[in-house]
């Protein structure tokens, strides 16, 4: 009898040891609670109006939920019971709402702490912003770079391959909405390659000698593109080492959350809407975040216990405890004998 309590006193405790090491981080029954008050949104950033209830200086983590659930660790302090303006480098487009929790590190982990104050949920009215300062109507709004090499000089307009130079002639590259290079023409418009990609880049139809391909990366010798941060394998849709920016909540070699057709990643670090193209001073409408007439959607908070990947590695790391224990109530029915 002894023997069989013993080993259930093992089971359970196996079981809740593998909770912890499940969670992406720490949560504390400490409650301190946080207000975000507004959210203004700009292209690639929104600012956040935040409010500390806390009677402690927290570091704030935000939980952006929408077409991709992201986890933001922030580095600088909010001081307890102050009101600050917080600017995190994410786009609102296709945000739902925002959760907001404060965090200590603590040594190897990060240590959250509950707080019972409503999520903030987007309306579609957010004040909108400008990420950097623009030109007036008789300008074009652009950035320009030329990169010369031994062979050729590339051109680029708002960081996207334009045309490629020689002593002899010029080529002429046409982008998707994603940015990958689907048409070549020449100096008279005249069709020289068309391209065509599956949606993690492999090649479906090329006759091109350009290495300027897959969202307007480049690809080397090693058959890989170059993204800045790290490099990308288009036959398994994967990047070749971890992401810089790399959340518990997802696979750190996955490109874009597996959304392809959705997202790009500029620099190999962040999934990101692709932006609209125009070189042309044509002001862009206003940012409609979620449709007129439709109310933004509304939902409890997950806790981490019930996302999906986290559940995946509790059930794995479950049944491997329970059959170590079972192994154990083997042996230790081979000793009663």
């Amino acid at each position: 009898m002894k023997k069989r309590f013993l080993t259930i006193f093992l089971i359970v405790i196996f079981i809740l040891g593998n909770v912890s090491a499940a969670l992406p981080y720490k949560e504390s029954l400490t409650m301190y609670n946080y207000k975000i008050h507004s959210v203004e949104c700009g292209i690639n950033s929104m600012n956040i109006l935040v409010e500390s209830k806390a009677d402690a200086n927290l570091k704030l983590m935000f939980k952006l939920y929408g077409d991709l659930t992201t986890t933001i660790f922030t580095n600088s302090l909010l001081q307890r019971y102050n009101t600050e303006l917080i600017t995190i480098q994410q786009s609102c487009l296709n945000l739902n709402r925002i959760e907001i929790n404060g965090y200590i590190d603590d040594k190897n982990t990060k240590i959250v702490y509950l707080n019972s104050e409503q999520p903030y949920t987007f309306t579609g009215n957010e004040v909108l912003i400008q990420d950097t300062t623009t030109t007036t109507s008789t300008e074009v709004i652009t950035t320009t770079e030329i990169i010369t090499t031994n062979q050729y000089s590339y051109s680029y307009l708002n960081n996207k391959l334009l045309v490629r130079t020689n002593t002899s002639n010029n080529v002429y590259f046409h982008q998707d909405y994603l940015g990958s290079n689907r048409i070549t023409t020449n100096s008279n418009g005249a069709l020289l390659n068309k391209l065509d990609y599956s949606p993690f880049g492999s090649e479906l139809k090329f006759s091109s000698t350009s290495d300027y391909k897959f969202t307007g990366k480049e690809q080397d010798s090693s058959n890989l593109y170059y993204f800045g941060a790290r490099y990308y394998d288009k036959d398994t849709g994967r990047f070749t080492s971890i992401d810089p920016k790399y959340s518990s909540i997802e696979s750190p070699y996955s490109y874009v959350a597996n959304n392809p057709l959705k997202f790009i990643d500029p620099d190999g670090s962040q999934a990101v809407a692709p932006l609209p193209f125009s070189p042309f001073p044509v002001p862009l409408p206003p940012i409609q975040l979620i449709p007129p007439n439709i109310k933004a959607p509304t939902s409890v908070s997950i806790p981490p216990i019930l996302d999906p990947n986290v559940w995946q590695r509790f059930i794995t790391a479950t049944a491997l405890s329970v059959i170590a224990a079972l192994a154990a109530v083997g042996s230790l029915t081979s000793g009663e004998d």
